[in-house]
Order: C-alpha cells, then structure tokens, then sequence
C-alpha cells in the first residue's frame, strides 16, 4: 500500500502534583499518523487500517501493521453507502480469527446480531429500534423487553430507562463526542451513531470519526468552498464546531441555522402575503400572481438572511448586534425596491424607512431569544420534539413576528386607529398636528374614514373612494 506522508499530532495532558507543586503540570504526546495516496488514515493511533479497491474501510488490526490481531471486519452495503456488517473479533485470544460477534445492520429500524460464546453455538438476535428525527426513541429485544432512549439536546443517548421507568444507564459526553461515563447498555450513542468500544470510533456511514483525535479518518469528497479556512480541512468534524453543525451521513455539515432562517423567512412571506390579500380585499390592488410571488419571495429572503445573520452572531454583543442592524437595513431596503419596481412606484419609495425599521427591528431581534441558548441541533427538532416545538411556537415565532410585524406591513401601525400625528390632507389642504377623520396622511401613508378607520394606501386620492 502506497504511503503519503504522516503528521505530527500534539495532545496536551494536564496533571496536578499536588504534593509538589501548586500549579498545573501540562505534558505533549505526539502522534505520528500515516496516510495513503487517498488520503485515509492508516496507522499512528495504535491500530492499523486496511481499505479495498473501492476506498472503503474493510478491516482494523490492533498495532501498527497488517498481521496482528483484528480489531473489527466489514462488509459494505451494495448500493447504500454505509456498512452492512460488522464482524468483531475477540482480543484475549492469541490467535487472530476467534470471532465474537457479527452484527448486521439490515436497516435504520432493524439490527440484528450473532454472537458465538463457544464452539459449535450461535445464537441470534433482533433488536428493533424505532426512531423520530431527533435519533432514537425506544430499543425493543427479542425478549418482549424495552428500552426507552431519552436524548439530549444533540439527539446523543443521554438516559435509558426500562419498561418500569427505572433508569439503565446515563451517558455524559466530552464536546466532541468522547464518552466521560456510561456508554455500556446500547451501541447507538453521540448523536444516535454506532460507537465502537473496542476501536473507539464511530460510524458515520461514509467514514468513521475519532473522538480523540477529533477528526475523521478518511477525508471529505472535496472542499465544498475554497474560501472558507474551515474548508480546507478535509478532516474535520463538523466544521470544529460540533454544537452549531450536524453531519448525519459524514459528508455534508449541515448548519443549525437552518431552521430558524426557514422560520424567519416563512413568517416574514406569511405576513407580507397577509398584507397583499388585505388590500386586495379592500381594493387598493388588483390581484397578481407573479406580483404576490415576488413580494413573498423577496420578504421571505429578507427575513432567512436577517434570522440566519441573528443566529449566527449570537452572543457577540455590540458587534453582533449591529452586523444583525446592518444585514437587517440592507435586505428591508432591497425588499422595498423589489415592492416598488414590481408595483410600478418610485424605486426610491419608502426604501430608507423601509430600511430603517428593518435594521432597529433586526437588532432587536438579535437581542431576543436564540436556539444556540436551547442547543437545538437539528432542523426537524423545531417540529418533533418537544423542547424544539416548544421554542419555535412560544419563544421564536412571537418573537420574529412581532419584529417582522413592524416593518413587513406597510406602515401598519396606524391602521385602525382614529388619529394620528404628523401631516394629513383634507380637501386640497395639508395640516399639521392630529389626524382628523375623512383624511389622509401622506406621512403614513393611512386613510382615516369617518368611522375611524384606518386603511393603508399610496394613493392620496383613493381616500375619496372609501366614502
């Protein structure tokens, strides 16, 4: 097997020695890892990787070289890319083909395993495990028993119980995925993947990662974006930030911010959508398809890209805070544009007070609730869990649309309201001071009929029509 090159890995360890001295004692390990011409990890960690032709992970030996002892064999699925079977061999024997078990992963639902505890005996089992989105909810085994898979804000196994709500076993988990305790009475673990006790990897279908070495063993197809540094390393787990980026299948990262960008999005098309059929209904416009798509297209853009800068610079303070104003001005501003070209209205309409009160709105909203603080990690998890749906419908949706409220509907705040302050018109002539009824201002943009209600409109002279 052709060899690359290696790397240098450096691991601090601290030790206290509190009989000598009163301060912390750190001390380097240094891991030399080698490679192949295609970039898989072969050796350097204390075992030794063998793939096939097809660049798949076939077979770890426990040491350095091919000839030892074996870890762990597998077979490939035909036409999914993931592991069909897993044979596990036992290490106390000193030759190297005692196998203890093989385990086949049928399907997401269906495990089964075959164990040989001596000559001449197999025994078989199924475990049947049914899951949500958010990873595992309950084991069932051939025995009529049950395990039910409490998981935590990762979807990780943190508690199982059984059939009487006695708790088996909890797992506490490092960062990146080490296991701290637990880890003994299942095999699904961080984030609902098969954790090998033995190797001390998990399986994320296209390859295995490392909890402590923090990277995956075998590189990324490519570099998806050669401007982000975080890119460039091929090896990396979920982009070293393991409690912002979900990889389920060991490909493609995804981000967090998914979600609440959709969310902020749809309630920023919702209610722009509300807003037209409002005044469709009233007739201050004629109906539009294409000019209702556009409007909800272009809110709904405004609101992803304003959510998703919230999300993500969560926690910066000031300076979050106003990256969040800015992108908030410049992407209310754009919808306003959009609104006027599509409306046949002056480009500069309504643009700078459009972007205004998206940029103060934006900023707020960076100060409001973040599902970083509820360490929400999967998109699903906003509608099917609880914790999630919770969030999204008591904390997040309020949230956005209040703010959302305030610039997506078009001066809004004076509709139905009997007065108003500012400028207003009456029979040719312009006032100052309060709004009376059977007016129009054209600050606000709102006719006040003599009833005291209040209709947006552009046109100064549809006031006329409402009598």
């Amino acid at each position: 097997m052709k060899k690359r090159g290696s790397v240098l890995v450096y691991f601090s360890s601290c030790l206290i020695i509190s009989l000598l001295i009163s301060m912390p004692f750190c001390l380097s390990i240094e891991l030399n890892l080698t490679y192949d011409g295609n970039g898989n990890l072969i050796t350097g960690d204390g075992k030794y990787r063998e793939y096939n032709e097809f660049n798949q992970l076939i077979r770890i030996w426990n040491g350095s070289s091919i000839g030892g002892k074996i870890f762990e064999e597998y077979i490939y699925h035909p036409t999914e890319d993931r592991i069909l079977a897993k044979k596990v061999y036992n290490q106390s024997y000193i030759s190297n083909d005692h196998l203890v078990e093989t385990v086949i992963y049928v399907n997401e639902n269906l495990v089964r395993t075959i164990k040989y505890p001596s000559a001449n005996v197999i025994n078989t089992s199924d475990k049947i495990y049914v899951k949500d989105e958010n990873g595992i909810v309950a084991e069932f085994n051939p025995n009529q028993s049950k395990i039910f898979y409490h998981n935590d804000h990762l979807g990780s196994t943190s508690t199982l119980t059984n059939n009487f709500g006695s708790v088996i076993e909890q797992t506490f988990y490092e960062p990146f995925g080490g296991i701290v305790s637990g880890g003994n009475a299942s095999r699904f673990y961080y984030e609902g993947k098969d954790y090998s006790d033995l190797i001390d990897e998990y399986d994320f279908n296209f390859r295995k990662y490392n909890p402590e070495l923090k990277i995956f063993t075998k590189p990324d197809f490519g570099v998806k974006n050669i401007y982000d540094p975080q890119n460039l390393n091929r090896y990396s787990f979920e982009r070293n930030n393991p409690y912002k980026y979900v990889d389920p299948d060991g490909k493609n990262p995804l981000s967090v911010l998914l979600a609440p960008a959709l969310i902020g999005g749809g309630i920023a098309a919702g209610v722009s959508s509300v807003v037209y059929f409002y005044q469709v209904y009233n007739g201050e416009r004629k109906f539009n398809g294409w000019e209702l798509t556009t409007i909800a297209g272009t809110s709904f853009l405004a609101g992803a890209i304003t959510t998703a800068v919230a999300e993500y610079t969560a926690g910066m303070g000031l300076i979050g805070a106003v990256t969040t104003g800015v992108t908030g001005f410049s992407t209310s501003s754009l919808s306003q544009l959009t609104i006027n070209k599509v409306e046949g209205n002056p480009l500069g309409e309504n643009v700078l007070e459009q972007g205004v009160i998206g940029g103060i709105s934006a900023g707020i909203f960076y100060m409001g609730p973040s599902s970083g603080n509820y360490r929400i990690k999967y998109p699903s998890s906003y509608f099917t869990t609880k914790t999630g749906g919770k969030f999204a419908m008591y904390t997040f949706i309020p949230e956005v649309t209040q703010n959302y409220l305030s610039y997506s509907i078009d001066q809004s705040s004076s509709i139905n309201s009997g007065s108003s302050s500012g400028t207003y018109v009456k029979e040719g002539q312009c006032y100052c001071g309060q709004q009376p009824r059977d007016s129009y201002n054209p600050d606000t943009g709102v006719y006040i009929d003599e009833n005291g209600n209040g209709y947006s409109t552009r046109n100064p002279d549809s006031y006329s029509k409402k009598k």
